[in-house]
């Protein structure tokens, strides 16, 4: 098993596949109702959708086995900048600096978990060397 990790022993297995599922299930009734009333943007919304889903409900399973330090409002916010960037590059001008505007503010707001991943990797880098 790939980094001695066993699928068929591994508690979080079952759920995975049952959200897995939820979501594939979740996903394809909203393309049946979307994808004749909207085209290739139906597809895409019952996606996003969907994929919302699934993420909502592994945070909260996750959340009964550890504890997670995020900022869900921060996390939202982030998301719908994102959604705000897509649309924005869709338009014909697309508003570069509107982008670009977002990705600072992206930045911005995970500036501590880019610091903290920085680190990480110099730290483990350092210890490579040292070997």
């Amino acid at each position: 098993a790939p980094f001695g990790l066993d699928p068929k022993h591994h508690p979080g297995t079952k759920s995975l596949a049952k959200t897995t599922t939820m979501g594939a299930i979740l996903n394809t009734g909203l393309n049946a109702i979307l994808i004749p009333k909207f085209g290739i943007q139906g597809a895409v919304i019952a996606t996003v959708i969907s994929n919302i889903s699934v993420w909502a409900v592994r945070m909260f399973k996750a959340r009964s086995y550890i504890k997670l330090r995020i900022s869900i409002y921060r996390d939202i916010f982030s998301y719908l900048l994102i959604l705000i960037q897509c649309i924005v590059g869709l338009l014909p001008n697309h508003m570069y600096f509107v982008q670009l505007l977002i990705i600072v503010i992206l930045i911005m707001l995970y500036r501590n978990d880019i610091i903290r991943i920085y680190h990480f990797f110099v730290r483990r880098l350092k210890a490579l060397k040292v070997k």
